[in-house]
Parts: structure tokens; sequence; C-alpha cells
């Protein structure tokens, strides 16, 4: 491992030992009051932006704004090349700006709080928001991603696009990042159940592909833990039992033989 490499690692290490844990964001979330929650965020690495805001969504904000510029700093760290690494861990914030562009669903226009939206700043981590960015139209939109590694998403509807996007991200991060492979294949049942049976709609033609893809590594992987689970289980079972069922089978031809040959033999006259 390059020094380049190691002081990405140590960076990565420092980066991860300051952030709540699964215990501070336990606390948090049982805030009494957003200023209860707020004054929590204070007192970690969230707090550079969350002290400036006073409202749920500015928090919210605030902390994937802070992740997203943890990640920023660690693609800074890495070697030549690496950013490419992170760069799939952040689609989910250019699949968020994405959809700031996007109308209302059920009506014309553009929702409010995307009208104030300000996009996140990516830098080396954006796929293709410069592209993406000045698509005016959903099928602009739409060939732009399909010119870019996000892919065709099959459709200019709202839904598909940002479905697409979403299979899409799983299907590279897990390429990207082979750890991360059983939360792509999660995620890609969760998006496929939820177009088909809560909003009843068909996935189109290139997102079933992914999901397809995902989902039969996932079974792939699934018949790979069983075979090893057999190797290394069974056979040693059934190669024990079987070197026992030899034993016995020797044991028993060696006792046949014997009596044989004293049936064989003549008998002795006991002396007078």
């Amino acid at each position: 491992m390059s020094a380049g490499w190691v002081a990405a690692v140590v960076r990565a290490r420092a980066l991860a030992a300051r952030c709540p844990g699964r215990a501070g964001a336990r606390e948090i979330a049982a805030s009494t009051t957003l200023d209860d929650a707020l004054h929590h965020l204070a007192g970690t690495p969230y707090g550079r932006y969350a002290r400036a805001t006073a409202t749920l969504p500015g928090a919210q904000r605030s902390v994937t704004a802070t992740l997203l510029w943890h990640l920023r700093v660690l693609a800074g760290w890495l070697p030549r090349g690496g950013a490419r690494l992170l760069r799939p861990l952040a689609s989910g914030f250019e699949i968020a700006d994405v959809a700031s562009r996007l109308p209302v669903r059920g009506g014309p226009g553009t929702d409010p709080e995307a009208a104030a939206w300000q996009p996140y700043r990516l830098g080396a981590l954006e796929t293709a928001w410069r592209s993406l960015e000045r698509a005016a139209t959903p099928a602009e939109l739409r060939a732009a991603l399909a010119a870019s590694p996000w892919g065709d998403p099959g459709a200019e509807t709202p839904w598909a696009l940002i479905t697409g996007m979403r299979m899409a991200a799983a299907r590279r991060t897990a390429a990207a990042v082979p750890s991360t492979r059983r939360w792509a294949q999660g995620r890609a049942a969760l998006l496929t159940a939820r177009e088909r049976f809560v909003h009843r709609r068909p996935l189109p033609a290139p997102v079933r592909r992914d999901a397809a893809a995902e989902l039969i590594a996932a079974e792939a992987e699934t018949t790979r833990q069983r075979v090893r689970a057999l190797r290394r289980h069974w056979t040693l079972r059934l190669r024990r039992e079987l070197a026992a069922v030899e034993l016995a089978l020797e044991e028993a031809e060696h006792e046949e033989a014997v009596r044989r040959r004293w049936a064989a033999s003549p008998r002795r006259r006991p002396r007078e």
C-alpha cells in the first residue's frame, strides 16, 4: 500500500471516530424538541452547518452537507484516481439535485422547497452534474443521463428519471465497492417492490436490467454461500461417516475371513 493510501485510511478513520455513532444518533432522535436536537448536533462535526439553522429541513440539510464535505475531504487525501471509488457513494447528492429540478407530482410547476434549493457542491465527486444542470426539460435530462455513466433511465417521467438514477447508483456502487454489494442488492429489491406493489408501475427496461443484475447477483451469492457451507460442513461430515463405514466393512471382512479359515482347518482331537 502506497503512502497516499495509508494517509487516506488514517484520515478516514479520524473522520469516522468524530461521528456521533449509533448511540449519538439515537440520542439526537430521542430529543423532545428541535432545539434540543440542534443543541446535540452543535457538539458534533455536523454543528458547522447546524448552528446556522433553526428548522428541521435546515438541520437535515446540515447533516447531509457535512457528510458530503467529509467525502470531499477524504477524496482530496486519496491518490490520483482514487476519487472514483467515492463517486458512487456520493451519487445520492446528485440525485437530490436532479430531483429538485423536476415538476411536482400531480401538477405543474415546481416544489416550493425545490425553488429555494441550493445544489450540493460535489466537486470531484460529481458524476455528470454539469451536463444535467444544463438540461431544461425532462427529455433533455434523459438524454444527458443516457450519455453519462448514469445510463438511460428508460423514460422521461419524473419518477422514471429518479428511479433509474437510484437503481443505477446501486449498480455502480456495488461495482466500485464490492463490499457494498449486499446493500446494493437490498436497494434494488426495495426499489423494485415499491414501484411494482406500491405504485403499481412497471419498471422501464433499463431499470429492469439493473434490478435483475443485482437480484441475480444476490441469488448467485446465496448459492455460493450454500455451496461453501456444504463443503465446510456436510462434505467433511460425509467423509467421516464414509471412513467409518469403510472401517466397519474392513473389520467385518476380516472377521469373516478368520471364521472361514477356522471352518476349513481340521479340528484337533482332544488328547486322551
